[in-house]
């Protein structure tokens, strides 16, 4: 999977995966912010959602790979969840519109 664009909120972003270019453009009722995470976390989780290496986050985003462990370490305990694969799925769940509501 590869991204042609870092994320925004106002234009499409094109996201290869395998054979397929999607184009994904946020929808009127997505809202990142009702995920509990800062936008440099958010776009962290974007890039590791997208197949990226910690490395290449790292270098995507101009931070060291120690300031990216840090975004990763907090998204997972702020989600509440220890994969890539399960803060992908809330975060594709946000961004197609989904709410998401803390357990109790």
């Amino acid at each position: 999977m590869t991204i042609e664009t870092t994320p925004s909120l106002e234009e499409a972003t094109t996201i290869t995966i395998g054979y397929f270019n999607v184009e994904v453009w946020p929808s009127k009722y997505s809202d990142p912010n009702n995920l509990p995470l800062s936008r440099r976390e958010l776009e962290a989780l974007y890039f590791f959602s997208s197949g990226l290496s910690g490395l290449q986050v790292a270098d995507r985003m101009s931070v060291s790979p120690h300031t990216v462990d840090t975004y990763k370490r907090r998204f997972f305990d702020k989600l509440g969840v220890d994969s890539i694969v399960q803060a992908s799925a809330i975060a594709i769940a946000v961004a197609c519109g989904g709410s998401v509501t803390k357990n109790s």
